[in-house]
């Protein structure tokens, strides 16, 4: 039984990928997806991913398509010399849409093998189709969405390639004519920092990266990130991300063997466009666009959001679609936009020692945003009033010492999301993260390194129908399963 159904009933199960990543920078898994004969009539898909890998190996990102759509990102455990292994399965039902016909089928997991790095993985993924009766179950929720639109790069179907944005290399933008039955749409976001952005939320104020000198490699625009979604120039919405320590991250041997909060399951933030929708379906081209702003300050207590953050933000959106009878058109009022710029406050200060050279430094930040879109819809079941309203805060406490080789983070980031239409639903969260390190040169030319890391993820989610998700979102998808990581040293 599946999230309170009344009957579960396997339908088949599939192989979609065998393949060892070995070295696959710039070669991802391709192969064309046909619906297997025995799928028909199936309402549930779940994947498993098996990996095993032996050997040194940093960790890696890894993300999956059905054509030009991402549908799930994932990393890898670092492995061991003895080896490890592990599975993974999700409920893909949400993607019934592109399971339902034939597809692309892209797996991106770039690796490199080296004579130090000689770990390679050996992937499984496998699709099992369900039958799932909800007869008795009461208020059920809608079911998949009738299309989904990918916000990426597109090269999955034409080029055979994986088709994420990088931010900033990339402007992350996509064009096109939104179908004008629209019911109701709800925007899916997947964004992970990577390269320099990996340890955002460690990161300097930009005005202090000098402060313990050229060589301290400090990166900046402060330890606040916040990704948004954008329609015809107009923010629709924003994420402040959930900070992601990978198996490699900060202290390696933390994530050994159970891995950080979603490193297997790099979850989607969803944003609800409905209000929108009176202009999206006027039959023009609409352009979505997403971006990544941190904060430039200005050495004292002021700050703005800046585009410039470092390198690189790998982003893609997906756009779910319920659709009205074919020649209806969704029509309404105009769009209310109340987007007030976020309130920002920074500080810092820093002590010296006898010869003048920087030894501590203290920063504090702190942002907060509310924003409110709304319309009237007017969809081939009549008129309703949709709304979408964000409240966000976040806060940190900043402190290097001794000469910035030790380092502390105290960060509270809590939002709560409400949306009101066809459907209410409201997702209260918070992400709280303390983090304290410290690097310590030993006489024989290493270096100590001890690491405390304390972080919990909450989401309190309130609805009026039955809407079960990974992390509370807007689509109906029953919750993930992690089968389990075990291996030897």
């Amino acid at each position: 039984m599946i999230n309170g159904t009344t009957s579960t009933v396997s339908t088949c199960r599939i192989i979609l990928m065998e393949n060892n990543f070995t070295q696959s920078f710039g070669k991802p898994f391709v192969s064309n997806y046909t619906p297997p004969a025995c799928a028909a009539g199936s309402n549930k898909v779940l994947i498993s991913l098996k990996v095993k890998s032996k050997g040194e190996q940093f960790d890696r990102l890894a993300i999956m398509y059905l054509g030009d759509n991402e549908v799930f990102r994932t990393s890898t455990a670092e492995p061991t010399r003895n080896g490890i292994e592990w599975e993974y399965e999700k409920d893909m039902s949400a993607y019934m849409a592109l399971w339902k016909t034939a597809q692309k089928l892209i797996f991106d997991l770039p690796n490199q093998t080296t004579a130090n790095l000689t770990g390679t993985y050996n992937t499984t993924l496998m699709a099992t189709y369900l039958t799932v009766s909800d007869t008795q179950t009461t208020n059920p929720g809608p079911g998949p969405a009738d299309m989904i639109i990918p916000i990426s790069s597109r090269m999955g179907i034409n080029a055979s390639s994986p088709s994420a944005f990088n931010i900033p290399t990339d402007s992350a933008t996509t064009t096109f004519s939104f179908p004008r039955n629209a019911a109701r749409a709800i925007f899916s976001l997947s964004s992970t920092g990577q390269g320099n952005e990996e340890f955002w939320w460690s990161n300097f104020l930009q005005s202090d990266i000098l402060t313990f000198g050229p060589g301290a490699n400090a990166f900046g625009y402060s330890p606040f990130r916040e990704v948004q979604v954008l329609i015809d120039g107009q923010i629709a919405g924003v994420q402040w991300p959930f900070p992601i320590i990978f198996t490699g991250g900060v202290a390696p041997g933390l994530w050994s063997p159970v891995v950080g909060i979603d490193a297997f399951d790099l979850k989607e933030y969803e944003i609800d466009i409905t209000p929108w929708l009176p202009r999206l379906c006027d039959g023009n081209m609409h352009t979505f666009n997403i971006k990544v702003v941190g904060l430039e300050d200005d050495g004292r207590n002021g700050a703005m959001l800046s585009e410039m953050t470092g390198s690189s933000w790998v982003v893609t959106g997906n756009i779910f679609v319920w659709l009205d009878k074919e020649g209806s058109i969704t029509t309404g009022s105009a769009i209310s936009i109340d987007i007030k710029p976020p309130t920002i406050a920074v500080s810092q200060s820093s002590t010296t020692n006898s010869t003048g050279a920087n030894e501590t430094l203290t920063y504090t930040t702190s942002v907060q945003r509310t924003l409110t879109i709304s319309s009237t819809v007017k969809t081939q079941n009549g008129s309703q009033i949709c709304t979408w309203t964000q409240s966000l805060s976040h806060s940190d406490q900043g402190q290097f010492l001794n000469f910035g080789n030790s380092q502390i983070n105290h960060i509270s980031t809590s939002g709560t999301d409400t949306s009101s239409g066809p459907v209410f639903y409201s997702n209260t969260y918070s992400y709280p993260l303390f983090s304290n390190t410290t690097a310590t040169s030993t006489p024989d030319g290493n270096v100590t390194f001890l690491a405390d890391i304390r972080r919990t993820k909450k989401h309190c989610h309130v609805r009026n129908i039955r809407l079960p998700i990974s992390t509370g979102s807007f689509r109906r998808r029953s919750k993930d399963f992690h089968i389990g990581l075990r291996g030897n040293r």
